[in-house]
């Protein structure tokens, strides 16, 4: 599995990660291409408010842990 992680902290010498996006292979297929599932984790990022800011529009639906992308 690959996760797509943003860091959030560090208490002492602990740093402290939120899980935003999970890709899980599932198989390669007859071309040699990977595939699998996008799981999204339901967490927004802190950047996306940066984002806002700057006119970088993002739905917040892309955020929602229903939200499964197959590839």
């Amino acid at each position: 599995m690959i996760s797509v992680q943003e860091l959030t902290g560090m208490e002492g010498n602990v740093i402290s990660l939120q899980e935003i996006f999970s890709f899980e292979q599932t198989t390669i297929d007859a071309e040699n291409k990977v595939r699998g599932i996008y799981r999204f984790h339901g967490v927004k990022p802190r950047f996306i408010d940066k984002f806002t800011a700057t006119g970088i529009k993002v739905s917040n639906s892309l955020f929602d842990p229903n939200n499964v992308m197959k590839i």
